[in-house]
């Protein structure tokens, strides 16, 4: 078909669809008449598919080239390219359209009608406008998708209604936040800062992230740029650039007004909902690694505790608080015994005892130079045991490590050792749920004596082993005992012993891996799926979760990552964590 009689002009950086409803008020028809009639569909127009551009250009003599630039196109489900830069869909306004009223208005005054929509406005990262130094404002919402894109039809009505028009009515000065946005958007993507060289949608999730976080902190500047929650991204733009040191520093400093019991997801809050998810994207990774390391580095973390949710698989720090509590001794006494075994940490008086770290060999010759060996009541008071489960164990047999060399008491921090091996790939918990039981009222539940429940720990022969955040010792060890007694599990509890979404485990069902009986709750109520024993052994028997996959190989998820991509073992149809077992043997052994 050959260009059509009555058309516009097409102007630099307009989007597609701002284009095609310029063309259809040029040609009095309605917007979803002119696409019906030129053959152009909608969600393709939209999603910048070369057919719907292709025919954009040739009905107009439009530039192909200029358009499918200032089009955001869709290269699979999900996944975004603009400017040379690939995005999630959640970096693009789905119901509402901005803009910048100067723009508009110099658009009007060169004859472009009431103006046309950039491309770049589409992009949720872009707040400013980099020629009028003005943030990119609200122009109108619909959710309507076709009433939403006729933009000339929109932008008519809002120039006839002066109330509404945002022409003046927000002002504020760009950042240099919004710089590098437009900077890594421009054909100048020359590496200026050490993140400049990860994904760009990624590293703006973190600077949003950090600066939530710094927010939260108190130490944000007292006066404002951009008046709404996307001035966190300054926040941690601002700290980021400064280098990874810096913001080592301020974790740091953050981290130590709290106790390191409060949990990572409390003290880090937005960063560690950012990075802390069961399976992080690939864009997130160096930024989850930034974070991963500086808790490693600087946290008492044991067996039982998690790093972004990854299992701790062996303790590499120790807290002077936490020896004082475990030896029962003054914290001045332990810091001496620290200096005269060469261990001395780095102590600040402004630093809390809880946050004072050194290695577990130095605690190990702190009890020798104290001379520490506790009594039988000593014992179960330093490591939250009842007399009748140390009775158990000891007579058991399960206890002979903790003995001191003389065997006339008992070494409370070989007790700790024996705990902390119990709760190797352990779950942090809260809150109890109904299956989840302690060492002794398993024992009860399940008929046998406590002795048989730790070895049946050892084995690996419960579901999930949990540790309650708000117990120590024996005391944090807890036991799902769901399918153990012949009762069938949800698979809400399935997945959630396996470390895996529900969402990813309903998807591993529908795709037929897997059987599983769908249970009829009353009426008005959602189905449940349950697995019965039978069942979730043929499971286990079959696939593995990652999770369960990285503490049998006892790696860390980074290196099970390069050894899964390294040997090609893909997660099976439609999920991301969970593999065949027969494919993943040869990293087991």
């Amino acid at each position: 078909m050959s260009i059509l009689p009555l058309t516009v002009p097409y102007v630099c950086g307009e989007v597609a669809f701002s284009f095609a409803s310029r063309l259809a008020k040029r040609n009095a028809v309605s917007f979803r008449e002119f696409l019906s009639d030129m053959g152009i569909s909608l969600l393709g127009l939209l999603a910048g598919d070369d057919r719907a551009l292709m025919r954009l250009a040739e009905i107009s003599g439009a530039d192909l080239g200029a358009l499918r630039q200032a089009t955001p196109h869709e290269v699979t489900r999900g996944r975004w390219r603009f400017f040379g830069q690939e995005f999630s869909g959640e970096a693009f306004r789905s119901s509402s359209i901005r803009g910048c009223s100067h723009c508009l208005l110099e658009d009007v005054s060169s004859g472009a009608g009431h103006g046309i929509i950039r491309g770049t406005w589409m992009l949720e990262l872009v707040r400013s406008c980099p020629i009028h130094d003005q943030p990119i404002g609200f122009l109108w919402r619909s959710p309507d998708r076709a009433h939403r894109h006729d933009s000339s039809c929109r932008l008519e009505e809002l120039f006839n209604d002066n109330q509404h028009f945002p022409w003046m009515s927000q002002s504020a000065t760009t950042t240099d936040y919004d710089r590098w946005v437009w900077r890594r958007l421009s054909a100048d993507k020359q590496p200026e800062h050490w993140f400049d060289r990860f994904d760009f949608q990624a590293t703006a999730a973190f600077f949003d992230a950090l600066g939530g976080l710094i927010a939260s902190s108190g130490k944000t500047p007292t006066h404002a740029t951009i008046k709404n929650v996307l001035q966190h991204a300054d926040h941690g733009y601002e700290l980021a650039r400064q280098g990874q040191d810096a913001i080592r520093h301020f974790l740091s400093d953050h981290q130590e007004r709290f106790s390191p019991t409060a949990g990572q997801r409390q003290i880090f809050g937005p960063l560690y909902l950012l990075l802390a998810e069961r399976a992080p994207s690939s864009e997130l990774r160096p930024f989850r690694q930034l974070l991963r390391d500086h808790i490693r580095q600087t946290w008492p973390l044991a067996p039982g505790d998690e790093i972004l949710g990854e299992p701790v698989l062996s303790r590499r720090l120790v807290s002077v608080g936490a020896v004082a509590r475990l030896f029962n001794a003054d914290v001045d006494k332990v810091q001496q015994s620290l200096a005269a075994a060469d261990a001395q940490p780095q102590i600040s008086k402004l630093k809390p005892d809880d946050w004072v770290t050194f290695d577990r060999e130095a605690a190990a010759r702190i009890q020798i130079a104290l001379n520490l060996k506790v009594s039988d009541s000593q014992f179960c008071a330093a490591l939250h045991i009842s007399p009748e489960l140390f009775a158990s164990l000891r007579d058991g047999g399960l206890l002979e490590r903790a003995r001191s060399g003389d065997g006339s008491g008992w070494s409370a921090l070989a007790g700790q050792a024996i705990v902390e091996e119990l709760l190797t790939g352990a779950h942090p918990i809260g809150r109890l749920t109904p299956d989840l039981m302690s060492i002794e009222r398993a024992a009860d539940h399940l008929a046998c004596g406590a002795d048989e429940i730790v070895r049946r720990i050892r084995e690996g022969r419960f579901p999930r082993i949990a540790r309650h955040l708000k117990h120590s010792g024996f005391a944090s060890i807890f036991v799902d005992i769901a399918g153990l007694d012949g009762r069938a599990i949800t698979a809400e509890v399935f997945a959630q012993s396996l470390g895996l979404a529900f969402s990813e485990m309903l998807s591993f069902f529908r795709k037929g891996h897997s059987p599983a009986r769908i249970m009829q709750r009353d009426i008005g109520r959602k189905d449940r799926i349950t697995l019965s024993p039978e069942q979730v052994a043929s499971f286990h028997a079959n696939f593995m979760s990652f999770r369960e996959l990285a503490l049998a190989a006892t790696v860390g998820w980074n290196q099970l990552d390069h050894q899964l991509r390294e040997q090609g073992i893909a997660p099976v149809l439609g999920c991301q964590r969970i593999y065949r077992r027969s494919e993943v043997k040869a990293l087991l052994t």
